[in-house]
């Protein structure tokens, strides 16, 4: 067993497996326009350069986050918990094994792309010490209405804890 598949925790923490796919796909078109297919989950979890963690809560996948890992930098695609599991935590223990694991892959910057009307997704960043450090106009397509922009956050994570 390696190193990232030992992160785990109280929050039923544990890497993504193929079985997944179809949970996280429902889970991301439950929150977001435009929702990934399990088979493009599939490619983008079981990538060699993937890094993808689901939370389990009794039985039921009802969180996950999906980054790359590659060339000393961790990019989050995409993170999300079911609407009837959130305000529980269990972003916060996602992104903790993401940051975990992009330590041990000795990656100097986990950034990710958020639109800048997520307050909520904002305020969980910004308490992991994630800071803007650019803007991406109007890259989020909000159906009829206009684009949102996207704000660009980084940390610099080192062998301390989160």
């Amino acid at each position: 067993m390696n190193q990232i598949e030992n992160i785990a925790d109280e929050c039923g923490i544990r890497p993504t497996r193929v079985e997944d796919a179809d949970a996280i796909a429902a889970i991301h078109a439950e929150l977001f326009p435009g929702p990934w297919s399990a088979p493009a989950l599939i490619k983008m979890t079981m990538a060699p350069v993937a890094v993808s963690f689901v939370a389990v809560r009794d039985g039921a996948i009802v969180g996950y986050v999906i980054a790359n890992s590659v060339a000393g930098e961790t990019e989050i695609l995409s993170i999300g918990v079911a609407k009837a599991a959130q305000r529980h935590g269990i972003a916060a223990s996602l992104l903790r094994a993401l940051i975990k694991t992009a330590r041990m892959r000795l990656a100097g910057r986990v950034f990710l792309e958020v639109a800048e009307s997520n307050a909520p997704a904002r305020a969980l960043y910004r308490r992991f010490g994630f800071t803007l450090v650019g803007r991406r106009a109007a890259y989020y397509s909000r159906g009829d209405g206009p684009r949102e922009d996207a704000l660009v956050l980084a940390i610099y994570p080192t062998t301390e804890g989160c």
